[in-house]
């Protein structure tokens, strides 16, 4: 009895989001399914993959700005709130890095689109990054909170582009200073401070600067991605203090 009250509950669940695009899957779901593809000798996996990354740009990048849309509602035809959401620009960001590194070989059509929609988009975090290294929770509003999380995404996936000979030395300089913004945030037990709670798709923009700051696993997470990706650039290191 309690386990069917439990699969009614999940598939309630599941009709509550139907007909929804979220930019957070690419990176929780899709990562995870390329490497799955690869282990497996599963090449459908990585071409869905590629695909559901096409399907993103097309529903959630802006085409004005070049920065993502958090969310995408197929039945209702809107973007929500329409939000700029900083860890999910992040997490498109590290999708599209890492996608890219495993498709890049080939040449391919999909390979080349995934490759300038990130350099548009990563023209557009560097716009709006603060003067402090840092990025806003809404990155086109600078009264919403700066966010360590989405701050850590971003800059690691500008320094793995950088290494890849994508980006230029621009893009270096904004993560070295958003290393030293992380760096400058985290405790002398190791705690990322300033990461924003789970954050849903929201109706309206003030939710989103509602959402309270809590110290969360995908924060440090992040931040060692950052962290660790920064140490492959022991010229930077030497160059400028972090």
């Amino acid at each position: 009895m309690r386990c069917a009250k439990s699969n009614r509950s999940y598939f309630n669940q599941l009709l509550r989001y139907k007909g929804q695009l979220w930019v957070d899957t690419l990176f929780m779901s899709g990562l995870f399914h390329v490497k799955a593809g690869q282990l497996l000798n599963k090449p459908a996996y990585c071409e869905e993959v590629i695909y559901q990354f096409l399907l993103h740009t097309q529903f959630l990048s802006d085409p004005v700005s070049g920065l993502w849309r958090h969310g995408w509602h197929f039945t209702e035809k809107h973007h929500f709130a329409g939000a700029l959401w900083g860890r999910g620009n992040g997490w498109a960001a590290i999708t599209a890095v890492e996608l890219l590194e495993l498709t890049r070989a080939s040449h391919s059509a999909s390979s080349r689109f995934i490759e300038q929609n990130f350099l548009r988009q990563s023209e557009a975090l560097l716009s709006a990054q603060a003067d402090n290294g840092m990025w806003h929770t809404l990155l086109n509003d600078p009264h919403s909170y700066q966010e360590s999380s989405a701050t850590a995404a971003i800059a690691y996936a500008f320094l793995k582009w950088y290494r890849l000979g994508i980006l230029d030395s621009r893009f270096a300089d904004a993560s070295v200073n958003a290393i030293a913004a992380l760096l400058a945030r985290i405790d002398h037990q190791g705690q990322l401070a300033e990461v924003s709670s789970g954050t849903p798709v929201f109706m309206t923009l003030p939710e989103y600067t509602d959402v309270p700051i809590r110290q969360r696993s995908y924060g440090q997470s992040l931040a060692m991605l950052a962290l660790a990706e920064m140490l492959r650039h022991p010229h930077l290191l030497r160059t400028q203090p972090v």
